[in-house]
């Protein structure tokens, strides 16, 4: 091993040095000086809109269907312009996919991205009890998945709390189901353009649970764009997945068709512009979900909390 690794220094030295197509420089992330890639795209939107030079060269393959990268790119926008306007997805927002390796797979990625949703990909080998563990903890605005990873999660689609998108299906109000196609046909409403930082949240991955329960961290706009940054673990910093959150209460045995109005009220002003942009101004990412997840996300925080006190012997002095 390290006969090759000489033998390619030489090479990754040229190209990582000054004028180099992979320069490497000091740059600050968080207070802290890392080495990263000068060159590369400052957010996963740059990187992934890079792609659309390419035109009509085939792109993907899939069953003895071919993708160019101007039919995908067709799908992706048409996608992002629907999920935009009529799933009122909005930057920060998170999207889950459930599904097998397929094109669809990636349009929904790329479309969550360039409208600056945060897509969490969820193991598709999972039983209906983990994928439905892991679409609790990403709480989405949409769920993207196929018919096999459907059947899992049925009957129940409702306390899910999300839009359900579906490949190879049709759209079907009375289950509460989005058509994939439909979705991502041509002439819809046009994609808007949105501006993101670096800092932003871009993506959110699931650790593989070999040992213990699967654990989703949360990645920036430039952390997708640099991998050559190095995460906490890897630095030698395990167990930081922390996030702290904020949201509207009501009492105890509050009527549910009063909880649902307070909802439905608190997820307008949640799209307002004005309070998005304010909530960013303080670092907070504005999250839009439904009163059954959010039940669900505190019961889940409450039980880690508990196990962490109690394992770590935790008192208040």
């Amino acid at each position: 091993m390290n006969m090759v690794l000489n033998l390619i220094k030489p090479a990754i030295e040229k190209l990582t040095a000054p004028g180099g197509q992979f320069e490497l420089v000091d740059m600050k992330v968080g207070g802290h000086t890392m080495r990263a890639y000068k060159n590369a795209p400052e957010t996963l939107v740059d990187l992934i809109n890079a792609a659309r030079a390419h035109g009509d060269k085939e792109f993907l393959s899939y069953q003895g269907d071919r993708w160019s990268f101007d039919r995908f790119f067709a799908a992706v926008d048409a996608l992002a312009g629907r999920l935009q306007a009529e799933a009122k997805l909005e930057p920060g927002d998170r999207i889950a996919i459930a599904m097998r390796n397929r094109p669809e797979w990636a349009v929904a990625f790329a479309a969550a991205s360039l409208v600056g949703a945060i897509p969490a990909p969820i193991n598709s080998f999972g039983t209906g009890a983990e994928l439905r563990s892991a679409i609790e903890t990403v709480t989405p605005r949409v769920l993207f998945c196929d018919p096999d990873r459907l059947k899992r999660l049925e009957p129940d689609l409702a306390s899910l709390g999300c839009h359900i998108v579906v490949v190879d299906t049709a759209t079907d109000k009375a289950r509460g189901l989005l058509g994939f196609d439909e979705m991502a046909a041509a002439g819809g409403p046009e994609r808007k353009p949105v501006a993101l930082k670096p800092e932003d949240p871009a993506l959110l991955l699931f650790t593989s649970g070999a040992s213990t329960k699967p654990k989703a961290v949360l990645s920036s706009q430039r952390a997708a764009s640099f991998p050559d940054v190095p995460t906490l673990k890897e630095q030698g910093v395990d167990g930081m997945e922390f996030a702290s959150w904020a949201g509207l209460l009501a009492p105890k045995g509050t009527p549910k068709d009063i909880v649902d109005q307070l909802a439905q009220q608190m997820d307008k002003v949640m799209q307002m512009p004005d309070v998005i942009a304010k909530l960013k101004s303080y670092d907070y990412i504005p999250h839009r979900t439904s009163p059954q997840a959010f039940a669900k996300l505190i019961d889940a925080d409450n039980k880690r909390w508990q196990r962490i006190v109690a394992e770590t012997g935790f008192k208040i002095n």
